[in-house]
């Protein structure tokens, strides 16, 4: 609440991962439902990091309330594009304005640094994009004048909005 009432806004790690013996099941983002609801809250903007892999699909609904987005870090450098767009497709056609590019770049290993994960996130999300949106156009979910404002909003625009960047 006091994160809303200071127009900040509150990341939370969304989906598997960190460590083996992460609790998967209590990462699923519809946990969140009560939290994004809450009267008290509808101040608060939250992003639901990660895309919340594997359920992905959970993360649709939650971008219906006017407090959510996404961000695709980490996803990208698990998943190939094809997949990605697969995952991004209904974030995409439900509420475009809310999901965000996110690289959770770092160094991974050996080769695998930050310069290669930021690298290797910004590729793979812009094809994966591609193929989401051309398929929307194909589809016509949407015009191709409107794919390219959507991609510009996921790989820029979304952000600098949420966190009040010129």
């Amino acid at each position: 609440a006091e994160a809303g009432r200071l127009g900040l806004v509150v990341q939370i790690h969304t989906g598997s991962g960190c460590g083996t013996y992460f609790d998967d099941r209590g990462s699923d983002p519809l946990l969140l439902d009560s939290v994004l609801n809450d009267p008290d809250l509808r101040r608060t903007r939250f992003v639901l990091l990660h895309g919340g892999s594997p359920f992905d699909r959970h993360i649709t609904t939650l971008l219906l309330k006017p407090n959510a987005w996404v961000d695709t870090s980490m996803i990208e450098l698990l998943f190939s594009p094809p997949e990605l767009a697969r995952m991004m497709r209904p974030w995409l056609e439900v509420n475009p304005e809310r999901v965000l590019f996110g690289s959770d770049a770092g160094p991974f290993g050996p080769g695998l640094g930050w310069e290669e994960t930021t690298w290797l996130a910004g590729r793979r999300t812009r094809r994966a994009l591609g193929l989401a949106l051309s398929g929307m156009a194909a589809d016509g979910v949407v015009t191709l004048a409107r794919a390219k404002e959507i991609a510009s909003g996921v790989l820029r625009e979304n952000a600098r909005s949420l966190y009040g960047l010129r």
